[in-house]
Formats: structure tokens, C-alpha cells, sequence
């Protein structure tokens, strides 16, 4: 009787055992359990967009990058081409650069909460398919989910960007609606005329939105890859057990 009974609880133990392993992700020591893998994802994913919208967001985050500068949308590209009759162009073109790459550091600042808000939901479905994808899984997830959602929001802090002064009391579009003036009015005289200038309408909005979001995926992307190649690279323990776990 006493043998049955210690063969009960052998019986017991072992599968007390396998069903902690299922539910814990591991049997081992070295395994994180899947809240740990939820938790050391969505840190991961912080630790990523913060350091993109630190870096973005400071003065010269986007002016002083060779990989992010924001030069004039390509439907401005008869502004340069015919920069030398428009009076002042260079100098009038240099300001709506400038204030245009502020415009976006500006913006950029405001995105964070809108990044924790989307890795704070993620489920542990997407948990786990994040973990065993790409070297970008997690940051195709936040750009998957964020969608819309993201772009329209960021649209209001970019509008108003615009808006607001930001060097010298002037905003990017009082500097960018001088500069197409400045153009329209040659294009539409006997000068531009002869050289066939058109009129130019255009707008910033769309364009400087589109490519401040481009700047931070690309970061985050950057960041991802970075902590996926060296999981201690930030110094947090979490991560490095998730992501060594991953690399297994």
C-alpha cells in the first residue's frame, strides 16, 4: 500500500511538472516563463522607441542626420531648379529646411505615449509570434498595430508644428508659403514664362508626417536589431533572458 502510494505521488509530481513547463514556457531554470517572455518583449519594445524618439526628438535630431534630414518634397523640385531668379531663393529655401526638420524633432517628442499605450496591449499571442520571428518582428508589430490610429494622431502634433514659431517667431509654413510665393510670382511673370515655370500648391503636412514616421520605424528597427544581436546591450536583465532564450 505504502508503494502505491509513493507511486501516486511520483505520478503526481511529474505531471504537475509537464504542466507548469507548458504554462511556464520552460522546464528548466534558464527558460523564462511566458510572462516573463510578455514582459521582456514589451520592455524591449520601450527601451527601443524611447531611445528613436530621445534621439529624434532633440534639437538636431533631424537636421544634423544624414540618414533623416528632410529635404523639400519632390513636387518643390522647381524651386531648386529655378532657385537663382526667385529673390532670396537660397536664403528663403535654407529657412523652410530648417524649420521644417524642427517641425518634425518638435512632433516627435509627442510620440512616445502613443508607443507605450500600443506595447502596453499586446497580447501574448503576439508575444510569442514577435519572439520567434524576424530580426524586426517587434517593431513590424508596433507599426502593424499603431496603424491609423498613429498616423492621425501624430498628424495633429505635426499640424501643429507647422503652426507654431519655432525660429525666429517664424512657423515652418508662414516659411514655406514665402518661399512658394516668392516662386508663384516669378512663374507666373514674362521671366518664368519663358522658362516655363508652373504655380506650386503644395503642402508639407502629409509629406513631413510621413517621413518623421519613417525616421522612427527605421530607429526602432535599429534598436531591435541591436538588442536581438546583444540582448544585455541596455543592461536589463529581463531582456537579455528573454532574447538569449530567443536565439536558442
Amino acid at each position: 500500500m505504502r508503494i502505491v502510494g509513493m507511486i501516486i505521488v511520483i505520478m503526481v509530481t511529474v505531471s504537475c511538472g509537464t504542466l507548469s513547463s507548458v504554462l511556464g514556457g520552460g522546464a528548466a531554470d534558464t527558460d523564462p516563463t511566458t510572462t516573463e517572455i510578455i514582459s521582456g518583449l514589451k520592455e524591449a519594445l520601450k527601451v527601443g522607441s524611447e531611445h528613436a524618439v530621445n534621439g529624434l526628438s532633440q534639437a538636431g535630431g533631424f537636421s544634423s542626420s544624414e540618414q533623416y534630414k528632410i529635404l523639400l518634397p519632390p513636387e518643390a523640385q522647381p524651386i531648386m531648379d529655378n532657385i537663382t531668379v526667385i529673390p532670396g531663393g537660397q536664403q528663403l529655401v535654407d529657412e523652410v529646411l530648417s524649420r521644417m526638420n524642427a517641425s518634425a524633432e518638435y512632433a516627435t517628442e509627442k510620440a512616445g505615449p502613443i508607443f507605450v499605450h500600443a506595447i502596453t496591449n499586446m497580447s501574448i499571442s503576439d508575444a510569442l509570434a514577435v519572439l520567434k520571428g524576424s530580426d524586426t518582428a517587434a517593431t513590424d508589430y508596433l507599426q502593424r498595430t499603431t496603424g491609423e490610429a498613429l498616423k492621425e494622431a501624430f498628424k495633429a502634433d505635426i499640424d501643429r508644428a507647422l503652426q507654431t514659431p519655432l525660429i525666429a517667431h517664424i512657423s515652418t509654413e508662414t516659411a514655406w508659403n514665402r518661399v512658394v510665393s516668392a516662386y508663384n510670382t516669378v512663374a507666373q511673370s514674362v521671366v518664368g514664362s519663358l522658362r516655363g515655370m508652373q504655380p506650386l500648391d503644395g503642402q508639407l503636412s502629409d509629406y513631413i508626417l510621413d517621413k518623421a514616421l519613417s525616421a522612427i520605424f527605421s530607429e526602432v528597427a535599429a534598436n531591435e536589431q541591436k538588442i536581438r544581436a546583444d540582448p544585455f546591450v541596455y543592461g536589463s536583465a529581463l531582456i537579455e533572458k528573454v532574447f538569449s532564450y530567443a536565439k536558442q
